[in-house]
């Protein structure tokens, strides 16, 4: 027999799950689940990052502010690698 889920160690066909708020809520229709091989998720940075000094904005306080950034960009290689699960 196969055990789909494990709540003693949190795991799903023996993959660790990981929960995250950036997910849709689970409502008929949407797809609130991936399941797969993340490691074909690659990230790439496409502008490195920058850091500037801001001291106008901050000088009546005789503080120093700093504003950073960076662009970065994600793919998934492989797209059978990773599936979407739908609410029906």
């Amino acid at each position: 027999m196969v055990t789909i889920y494990n709540s003693v160690d949190d795991t799903i066909l023996g993959k660790p799950v990981h929960y995250s708020n950036y997910m849709p809520n689970i409502e008929s229709g949407k797809s609130p689940i991936a399941f797969g091989e993340f490691s074909f998720y690659w990230i790439i940075q496409r502008q490195p990052l920058t850091i500037s000094r801001i001291t106008e904005l901050y000088a009546v306080n005789n503080e120093t502010g700093f504003l950073g950034f960076e662009r970065l960009d994600g793919r998934l290689i492989i797209q059978e690698a990773v599936k979407l699960i739908r609410i029906g």
